[in-house]
């Protein structure tokens, strides 16, 4: 079985680099693209095949549930990539507003 493509998307450097850790720790688990911004992340989502997108919701540049809307708003394949949200909100109105946009 081919190794799952991960995309990780946190403006912190050691948050990326413990999921990094992490994630090599699994032989059938592969970091396709590390991302500080949420920029980075629609252009790497676009270079990379990437079956999951790590996704913090506090980037620097666009929120990530700006990022989920605009991966979920194109018209190619990608729109359906999994998304999961890195977040410490933890609010069920948070939850909401996270998974209404499609996380």
């Amino acid at each position: 079985m081919p190794a799952l493509n991960i995309i990780i998307a946190d403006d912190h450097h050691l948050v990326r680099s413990g999921l990094c850790k992490l994630i090599s720790k699994h032989s059938d688990l592969h970091v396709a693209a590390e991302c500080g911004t949420g920029r980075e992340a629609l252009t790497a989502l676009d270079a990379h095949p990437c079956h999951v997108l790590l996704l913090d919701l506090s980037l620097p540049d666009m929120s990530g549930l700006d990022v989920l809307r605009a991966i979920r708003a194109r018209t190619d394949a990608r729109s359906r990539t999994p998304m999961v949200a890195l977040t410490a909100y933890a609010m069920p109105e948070h939850k909401e507003r996270i998974t209404a946009v499609g996380a």
